[in-house]
Formats: C-alpha cells, structure tokens, sequence
C-alpha cells in the first residue's frame, strides 16, 4: 500500500461532499481511504457504505486528534494524507502533485497549507528558537510513514495546534516541510472544529493555550539535536551514528550495550546513553529504587552479569505491581537474568527498611532514583542512600523534566530537586531524549546523573 488517507468526521453532509470529489478524482490503486466516524448516526452510516472506504465507527464524538490517530495507527500506506471532511479535492492529478516532493529524501511533509509562524499564536516563540519559517495545516497533509515510527502519534495533549507540534517535531529530526502551490484541494475552514468545541471565540481560545503548551513543550530546544548533554563528549555523536535505526547488541571492550526488546518505562536514547557513559566502568552491584514492571532491572541484570553481580530492587509490593507488560509479574522473571535480581520489598520512606537495605545491600557501583516522585521522597531516597555509593560511582535519577503540563497532575516533581543538586554538584550530566514516542510525548522523562 503506497497511500494511506485518513478523514475524520461528526458531520454526514461534509463527509458525503469529501467523498464524492475525493472518489471522482483519486486513482484507488494502491490508495486506501479510512474514515473515523465518531458521532454520525446509524443511518447516516448506512448511505456511506457504497463508497470505496475503510470506515472505523464510534458512537460519540472522539475530538479530531484522538480520531486522526486511530486512522493513522489503522493506515497502511508508505505516506499518510491527513484530510478534513471539510476540503473537496479539485482536480484529478491532486495526489501525484501531494506527493512529488517526495522524491528528496529529506522532505517529511506536503500540503498546499503552508503558513508562515509569523501569523500565528507562535510567532515570538518561533523567531527565537530553530524551527524553520513556516509550517503545513493539516487540512490537507502528506507525511512519510517513518516520520510517525520516529516522532510518534499525534499529541492528544493538544487540540488545535497539534499541526504546529507535528511540524515542529519533524524540524527538529532534520526533516523539510514543503508548501504545494496551486489550489488542490477547497477548504471550507474550521467548519467542522469551531462548531464541536462552541464557536470561533471558543475555537481561538483553545489556540492561544495550545501556543503556551508548546512554548513550555519545546522551550529547551537549541541546537537540532535528537538528545542533549551538557558536556561536549562524544557521547551524541556515538548514540547517532551506531544505534539510530538499530535494535541490536553493541559491543564494548568490556561488556555488552543493550538496545533492549522488552518494554521498558524510559526513552530510548536516554537508557543507551546511560550504559555508554559506564561502558568501561566495572558494574557489579546496582541499587534501584522503584522497578515497577522490572524493565530497567532487567538492562541491570545485562549489565551486572559478566561479573555475576547483583541488582537489589525495592519497591512497596512487587506481587501487586498493576503490570500489563509481562501477564503480571516483573520482566526479568523467568529469565537467565533473574538470578541476579534480589527484591527488597518495603517502603523507602521508612527508617526501619531503610537500614535493612544498607545492611543487606552494602556498597554499590550505581544508585538508580525512580520511586516516588514526589520533592520530598526524592529528596529522601537520594540523601538516605547516597552513602551506599563508591567512590567513583553513579547516581542516576529520571524524570528530571517537568513538562508543567501533565507532570504536577501525575505528581512528579523531580525537576525542583534535580535543580538543587545541580548547584551541589556541578559536574552532572543531563541526558534528554527529545523524540516523542507512541507511549512518550516528546517534552518528557530525562535521566540526570551524578558521579560521586
């Protein structure tokens, strides 16, 4: 399948207009055409059976960017043509014109909506960072498949602006957004929105806090890099060229660096950048607090067992851990690494544990913070088991980015503590992988680390 097109709609007349033209003037070979009904009712539903499409149904309405992705994760096409049930396609070579400049590799997207930021909500924002001039409404949008495998789903965070968003991502990843010239298709304009959300005053509204979120979603970005150190290592460098499109082992001199194919709670690039920074660093023991579904305990155990070493695990209740990844219990079980894997089951919070795991544990290489989230229990698990630590040894906290959008609602507040041990130590090292995952939007997570 070379071409996927995806429409959203609550709206039986505009859908009908959209697939009348889009029918009349589309070559179907190779092209699929899924529509999102979210709303339309029974019978409405019922006359649009004639059509050539793949039509997904949902009672109410879903919001267009809940909808838009529930067609782009059906899709099977090479590229994905977002259109509005509000456009009506205008000449029959529409699509070969939509997809022409394709042929350079580096254009992620096409549309005949191209607009300049300095019209938008965004405008001081973009003339201070580095996102490009302009940006493509998805009213009508022609994007590769591995630009949505690279950057991820659309954000659901976002209702009006999620186009901006999208633009901005793929910007930042090197890619080049093209505007078609020439009228395509017609656009009736925010027929279908500002009358779902209560109007055009309502419908701007939802703009301007959409702007804010992305001010704060993408107020860290300078250079274009997928992943951001404070050092000038060659750590980025390293990460790009060998493990960018790669789900194999690497090799070190000493042991092995693991891309690893099992779920895990963390970023891609931030978890490779971890094991690279300790590649010739002799790990044997790893004290985690918090282990949640076992994912980073099991990359532990990878790195621990060439020296027959030991992860020490604590966490509150290991047997009712709410885990979907492994049918209910942790990942390293049944496995050849769990033998390397001792659970502490307790509450780090209290003093009474809390000197059962410095008795049990002793000395470790490397300290891992992912527990509680909240300022003071953070705080907390880094001053009552810094001790354990060697000389010489790691640190390592995650979650130090705080998006002020969804993170004080899910009560994390690594970010305020991480900020005060970077004045107390100031040779840290800040490891953010920018890229928006499937179940990661892109402005989230970070591993802050500390030598001792």
């Amino acid at each position: 399948m070379k071409v996927s097109i995806v429409i959203p709609t609550i709206t039986y007349v505009l859908i009908k207009e959209c697939l009348d033209y889009l029918t009349r003037f589309t070559r179907l070979d190779d092209v699929e055409i899924i529509v999102v009904s979210n709303g339309i009712s029974i019978d409405d539903l019922k006359k649009l059976e004639n059509y050539p499409i793949k039509l997904l149904t949902f009672d109410k309405p879903l919001g267009p960017v809940p909808a838009l992705n529930i067609g782009i994760k059906e899709a099977r096409g090479e590229f994905i043509v977002l259109l509005n049930d509000d456009c009506t396609i205008a000449f029959s070579d529409w699509l070969d014109v939509l997809l022409k400049p394709f042929d350079a590799p580096n254009v992620g997207m096409t549309g005949p909506g191209l607009v300049n930021y300095r019209h938008t909500y965004l405008k001081d924002f973009a003339e201070k960072k580095s996102i490009g001039e302009s940006f493509l409404i998805f009213m009508c949008v022609a994007i590769r498949r591995e630009l949505f495998n690279k950057i991820g789903l659309l954000d659901e965070n976002l209702i009006s602006l999620v186009d901006m968003d999208f633009n901005i991502a793929s910007s930042l990843m090197g890619y080049k957004s093209v505007g078609i010239s020439g009228h395509i298709v017609y656009h009736e304009g925010e027929s279908t929105v500002s009358k779902y959300y209560g109007g055009r005053d309502r419908w701007y509204q939802l703009c301007y806090e959409d702007a804010k979120k992305l001010e704060i979603k993408y107020r860290d970005i300078g250079e274009r890099k997928l992943l951001q150190i404070k050092d000038s290592s060659s750590i980025l460098e390293k990460l790009q060229t060998e493990y960018l499109d790669s789900d194999v082992v690497h090799k070190t001199n000493t042991r092995q660096i693991y891309n690893p194919n099992w779920s895990m709670s963390q970023k891609k690039y931030e978890i490779l950048a971890v094991q690279e920074l300790m590649k010739n660093d002799k790990i044997e023991k790893i004290l985690e607090i918090g282990t949640f579904a076992g994912g980073t305990a099991l990359l532990w155990a990878h790195m621990v067992a060439p020296y027959n070493g030991k992860v020490y695990c604590v966490d509150i209740n290991f047997t009712d851990n709410d885990n979907i990844f492994n049918g209910g219990k942790n990942l390293y079980k049944d496995t050849p690494y769990e033998k390397f894997v001792i659970e502490l089951e307790g509450d780090s919070q209290d003093t009474e544990f809390i000197k059962k795991v410095k008795d049990t544990v002793g000395k470790v290489d490397m300290l891992f913070i992912d527990g509680d989230h909240l300022y003071t229990s953070v705080k907390n698990d880094f001053y009552n088991f810094r001790p354990l630590v060697k000389k010489g040894g790691y640190i390592l906290l995650h979650d130090i980015i705080n998006t002020e959008v969804t993170h004080p609602e899910l009560r994390v507040f690594v970010e305020r503590f991480w900020n005060e041990l970077k004045i107390e130590y100031p040779d840290y090292l800040e490891f953010k992988d920018m890229n928006r995952y499937i179940d990661a939007p892109q402005y989230t997570m970070g591993i802050g680390v500390i030598k001792i």
